[in-house]
Order: C-alpha cells, then sequence, then structure tokens
C-alpha cells in the first residue's frame, strides 16, 4: 500500500471499503470520518492523500466546486506541482515565514518574489484566476501591478509593469 493510500486509510475510521484503483486493494475504512469530505469520492481523496491536509481540503473543495472528475483532478495537481518544481528550481531559497525578493539586475528584468499563503488565500486567488482563465501567477502579476499604481496614485496604465 503506498504513503498516500495509507494516510486515507488510517484517516478514515472503523468502517471498511475497498479502493480498486490503484495496482493493489487499499482498505479504507467509513467515508464519513475525520477529514474526508462527503462531496468527494474515494478516488478524488486519492488522488490528493500524498498532499498536505490543507492543499488536500484546497483540491477537494475545487473538485466539488467545479465538477471534476478524478482525472481532472489528477491533470491538475499534477500541472500544479509541477509548476511549483520549476518554480522552486528558479527561485533562491528563502527562510521560513519571509516574503523573499530575487533582485533583478536591472528595471525591466523580471524578479521572483515568494508569497506564503493559508490554504482559503489559496483558494480564493485560484478562483478569481479561474475566472480570468489565467495561471495563478499571471493573474497575481496583474493585481500586484495594478494596486502598485493604484497606491502610488500613478496614471493609468493598461499593462502595469510584468502584466501579461
Amino acid at each position: 500500500m503506498g504513503r498516500g493510500a495509507s494516510e486515507l486509510a488510517a484517516r478514515a475510521g472503523a468502517e471498511g471499503a475497498v479502493i480498486r484503483a490503484r495496482p493493489r486493494p487499499v482498505i479504507v475504512p467509513s467515508l464519513a470520518a475525520q477529514g474526508l469530505r462527503r462531496g468527494a469520492s474515494f478516488g478524488h481523496h486519492a488522488e490528493v492523500a500524498s498532499l498536505p491536509e490543507p492543499e488536500q481540503d484546497f483540491w477537494l473543495r475545487k473538485a466539488e466546486e467545479l465538477g471534476w472528475s478524478t482525472s481532472r483532478l489528477r491533470q491538475q495537481v499534477r500541472a500544479s506541482l509541477a509548476e511549483r518544481a520549476e518554480q522552486r528550481e528558479l527561485e533562491p531559497a528563502s527562510g521560513p515565514g519571509a516574503c523573499g525578493m530575487g533582485q533583478a539586475e536591472d528595471a525591466h528584468q523580471p524578479m521572483t518574489v515568494r508569497i506564503h499563503l493559508t490554504a482559503e488565500q489559496a483558494r480564493l486567488c485560484q478562483l478569481a484566476a479561474d475566472k480570468q482563465s489565467l495561471t495563478v501567477p499571471t493573474w497575481a502579476v496583474q493585481v500586484l501591478g495594478h494596486a502598485a499604481y493604484n497606491s502610488l496614485e500613478l496614471p493609468a496604465s493598461p499593462a502595469p509593469p510584468g502584466g501579461e
């Protein structure tokens, strides 16, 4: 039994059910147990079982709200994890709780800003980005650019720095 499936089974409770979506059957106790969302299938839970609990909640809630199949959820989670892995390769390390800002070589060179969000903040950002058919990083660049222009009371600009 894989680590994610073991965690799902351990969190589930006393009554048994069997998931056969994986190479070996996994015994998973009751759906109504602590930590499992009633509106999500076992397959949905299995897809996010290896993630930290706040991320599991975020992805399961999003899958419920948008009516995603387990395949769609898997695609979205994998894309998100791949994007994060790519960003980690490009970003300098920063301390816990820090808002790290990489130094750009000149004023027009892109820079990396790392922020830490709660699961709820991340969910809201994702919903806002989805509403505009943007990725969260692209949406965040646009929102930050507009906020900076407004805060500094600069003349309106159709594309704040970094906007796409």
